[in-house]
């Protein structure tokens, strides 16, 4: 297979992330009343509140997707390879970008996180275009990328989470669905196009129960992102190795690393 180096056309994903940019720039500025939407369950009440911020973090999904699919579609190598699975982190990335923003006022770390979170976008539609085919000189380090890049956006989701103190029935979904999504993504590139589910899952329900855990100790919104994030990194690379090569001591002492330093940096100031 003949090698080659593909980028997108700088024209479409400058017109993308430059609209969802500018969604996310005007929210501060338009007044909506949030929604309310109240319901009970089994003698239990739920409630839940729809601002303006949620609307346009749906919004800015959808987006997201319809335009890189638009972005990939040009890919020279694309054949008849279906595009699904590269919506995957675009959609995910631009709807989480609306999280911290939504829980910071107006000012020097609201602009930092926007900043950011358009960088992670830029990266992530870059990465995923580059990995469309696997002949691409580039494609080693753009999986590298994307697999990092996936769990900077889970760890800043969790972080922003922590922050806001929000209940843990309204934490676990805004946490856990993302995760799923993300693992299901990295697995397949780690794999070379093979689809986990039953792994992802099962990932996703053990960071659930440490969620559970430390949703009720006084733990640092740092400290909490680090913890999640590190074991769903380690996790992943366990997962991938039970496909690849089960016996790869390499792999083994990645996620041993990983583990060690996700929980030296825990134990170093965890708590509030």
């Amino acid at each position: 297979m003949e090698e080659n180096r593909s980028l997108p056309d700088l024209n479409r994903m400058s017109i993308l992330v430059a609209l969802i940019c500018l969604l996310y720039a005007l929210t501060p500025y338009i007044q909506f009343t949030a929604i309310p939407l109240d319901f009970s369950l089994s003698g239990i009440q739920f409630s839940y509140r729809i601002s303006f911020v949620t609307l346009v973090s749906l919004l800015s999904a959808a987006l997201a997707v319809s335009g890189a699919n638009w972005i990939f579609m040009a890919h020279p190598g694309k054949g008849t390879k279906t595009m699904i699975p590269h919506w995957l982190l675009p959609g995910l990335t631009a709807w989480a970008i609306g999280i911290p923003l939504s829980s910071l006022e107006v000012g020097v770390a609201w602009w930092i996180a926007f900043g950011f979170g358009s960088l992670l976008l830029l990266l992530v539609i870059l990465f995923e275009y580059i990995v469309i085919d696997l002949s691409d000189l580039n494609y080693p380090f753009a999986s590298i990328g994307l697999s990092a890049v996936a769990f900077v956006i889970f760890l800043i989701l969790v972080i922003s989470v922590q922050s806001a103190e929000l209940r843990l029935y309204l934490k676990l979904p805004i946490l856990i669905l993302p995760l799923v999504l993300i693992t299901l993504r990295v697995l397949y590139l780690r794999t070379n196009g093979l689809w986990m589910p039953e792994w992802s899952f099962c990932i996703a329900v053990l960071i659930g129960q440490f969620t559970v855990a430390l949703h009720y100790l006084p733990v640092r919104p740092i400290s909490f992102g680090i913890f999640l994030s590190g074991s769903a990194y380690a996790l992943s690379s366990l997962a991938s190795s039970y496909y690849d090569e089960p016996m790869n001591r390499k792999v083994w002492i990645e996620a041993g690393i990983i583990l060690f330093i996700t929980l030296l940096l825990f134990f170093v100031n965890p708590g509030k």
